[in-house]
């Protein structure tokens, strides 16, 4: 099975953009492959996401716990006759954490019992996650709420609290909690559980500063890569996805003090001036303005020779994604 798109009815509607992405599966996969989708499972992302036509399967997903019977007889509307299978594409063990907020955890109990509705009727599921892992250097992703404001970037862990943890342990509630259920549904034999993996404390970890950013800035910018434009460019358009994007400018300073109001930041941005004469190091911080607080920002005036040199250093605390 290979999947077409995930989730695409909750955000969009463009049969087009679906219908093209099956002709190019077929041309690469063939035919005898199936092709799938999956979405929430209500009427309006079903409607949405999924292309009856095209002969693609229509998965859903839905929160752990809820009844899946009426959503899988919905499911069935979205697919051929004979081709439903009950299927939850998504089947969620735990949850993921965002930045700030205590380690998500789901219960063994709750988990199961939701698991065995589906698999002791003939349903089928797909554990998100089986395994938690790790989000790899900036591929942690961010969720939103209603209004761009809500931004929530994940944590670097994605243990997700699932049967299987981020360091491969087995040996807790939940995984044999779900493997009891498979092994009741199915009759899969339950074979002896791996030893856990042994792991050794690094004791106590001394960091001490080597350099600041700027310390080393002329070492990492190539003067060949820096783009030059009058208006910012988003971090896209330079060929920079992840990481780190510096914004510099200049400007005269009246007055005590000057306001910098960016109102549309994403996500992160550190300020700093110093004046356009001086040695890039000798920056004096200014603040911080972030996406979830707009404010402005008072700089000030610096007693220079020069024009001042404003120096923004946005982080992406990464793009938004799907749980």
């Amino acid at each position: 099975m290979v999947q077409i798109e995930n989730e695409f009815g909750s955000f969009g509607d463009d049969k087009n953009y679906l219908h093209y992405l099956v002709q190019l599966a077929r041309r690469y996969l063939g035919n005898d492959i199936v092709l799938y989708t999956t979405d929430g499972g209500t009427t309006n992302t079903l409607k949405n996401g999924a292309i009856l036509q095209d002969d693609v399967f229509a998965a859903v997903d839905f929160s752990t716990g809820d009844d899946p019977w009426p959503i899988f007889r919905l499911q069935k509307k979205y697919n051929l006759p004979g081709k439903s299978a009950p299927l939850s594409a998504e089947f969620y063990t735990g949850w993921l954490t965002h930045w700030g907020e205590s380690i998500a955890t789901t219960t063994a109990s709750s988990t199961a019992k939701a698991l065995k509705s589906i698999l002791c009727r003939n349903g089928s599921a797909v554990l998100y996650m089986a395994h938690g892992g790790t989000n790899f250097g900036f591929y942690n992703g961010a969720n939103t709420g209603q209004t761009e404001f809500e931004y929530k970037a994940d944590l670097t862990s994605y243990d997700y609290d699932a049967p299987i943890k981020e360091h491969g342990d087995v040996h807790n509630p939940k995984y044999k909690a779900l493997r009891r259920v498979i092994h009741e549904c199915t009759g899969t034999p339950l074979h002896p559980l791996p030893a856990d993996i042994e792991r050794a404390s690094y004791g106590l970890v001394k960091l001490q500063k080597v350099a600041s950013f700027f310390d080393i800035f002329d070492k990492i910018c190539d003067p060949l890569k820096v783009a030059v434009s009058e208006q910012p460019l988003s971090m896209e358009l330079t060929g920079q996805m992840f990481g780190f994007l510096l914004y510099v400018s200049e400007y005269q300073g009246k007055g005590p003090y000057s306001i910098l109001s960016i109102p549309k930041v994403h996500d992160r941005a550190q300020v700093f001036v110093s004046c356009s004469l001086d040695d890039v190091r000798n920056q004096i911080y200014a603040g911080v303005i972030e996406r979830w607080s707009s404010k402005t920002l008072q700089i000030p005036t610096l007693n220079c020779s020069s024009n001042i040199r404003l120096s923004i250093l946005v982080i992406v605390m990464n793009f938004f994604c799907k749980v």
